[in-house]
């Protein structure tokens, strides 16, 4: 992925300039440093910055919940295999199509190529200095302090690792019997909070934070529809050569437990289990008895991706046809 980065910032038309953008004409301009004071200090710092720590705030928390989790051995594979099937996915769509980047910072920075839009065609990169500037920038993003990665725009790397870490805790954090789940909230409001800077900020286009969060959503669904799948032993072929051949051998070898490994029971009751395992166990879930329990607390029937509507519906008839008994 830094290599294909380090040539999508040569490939960058920078002479074209900003792009119309409808996310950047609603959120306006905002000023490339801020200024503000702390304790009657003077501080400054780069509002381009602001996406990337509201990103590594998340980074963070979703650390220390991997570390307190006993199931974090599963959790962590799986969001490793969809956020590494999106690094792939991007490895490809940098190198697609170059637009300017959206930063002008990064526009003043980008080498000025052999076409008249600024950027550097395949044969005028075909040279020892160039591949050499290529190598030595994809080895400096390897370490901490890196410098800034420009022409990389479809789709946004940004935005993949907040909603893939977003979507984890969305995922993995215990359901909870409220409207409201608090913990998700937080977190989703960080993720989307730094999915906005990062159009404000004019880090990316609008298009390339869309097509981040459609991409992230699709993979990680897909992913985990097919993990169920493994652990309730199915299979749902529509492609015989994908799907047979290569999907579900994949994911049986990354979800099925280790040769002497005993599966563990799920005991937990359901307002202590998390999405994905209720979306596993939904099909034993979704009786008229504890249909009856979710409608009594919610006065409607509480479905969660598992069971039948049909099913649902009747079991809420059902207890409001004994409710009426009992008035009587």
């Amino acid at each position: 992925m830094n290599f294909t980065t380090s040539i999508a910032w040569y490939r960058n038309p920078r002479e074209l300039g900003l792009l119309p953008d409808i996310g950047h004409d609603i959120l306006g301009d905002y000023p490339e440093v801020i200024k503000t004071t702390v304790m009657g200090q003077e501080l400054e710092f780069e509002a381009t910055t602001i996406g990337d720590n509201l990103i590594l705030s998340l980074l963070v928390m979703t650390a220390v919940y991997f570390y307190r989790d006993p199931d974090r051995g599963d959790i962590f594979r799986r969001f490793i295999m969809v956020f590494g099937i999106l690094e792939i996915m991007r490895t490809v769509t940098v190198l697609l199509t170059s637009l300017p980047d959206a930063s002008a910072v990064c526009r003043r920075l980008t080498p000025v190529g052999d076409l008249q839009s600024g950027a550097s065609t395949w044969k005028g990169m075909n040279n020892v200095e160039t591949l050499s500037e290529v190598l030595i920038h994809t080895g400096k993003i390897l370490i901490p302090v890196h410098p800034v990665t420009c022409g990389d725009m479809i789709f946004s790397g940004h935005t993949s690792s907040a909603i893939c870490l977003a979507l984890t805790w969305h995922t993995y954090y215990k359901w909870v019997p409220a409207k409201i789940n608090v913990v998700k909230t937080f977190i989703w409001f960080l993720a989307v909070s730094a999915c906005t800077m990062l159009v404000v900020t004019k880090v990316h286009y609008t298009l390339d934070v869309v097509l981040g969060f459609y991409f992230t959503v699709t993979v990680w669904s897909s992913y985990h529809r097919l993990a169920i799948d493994v652990k309730m032993g199915h299979r749902f072929i529509s492609v015989w050569w994908i799907d047979s051949v290569i999907l579900y051998p994949c994911m049986e070898f990354l979800e099925l437990p280790l040769p002497g490994e005993t599966t563990k029971k799920n005991t937990k009751e359901r307002d202590e289990m998390n999405l994905f395992e209720i979306q596993m166990m939904g099909m034993q879930l979704d009786d008229v008895e504890d249909a009856k329990k979710r409608s009594k607390r919610w006065g409607l029937p509480w479905r969660k991706n598992g069971g039948t509507r049909a099913a649902s519906l009747a079991a809420e008839e059902s207890y409001r046809g004994e409710e009426e008994k009992k008035e009587k």
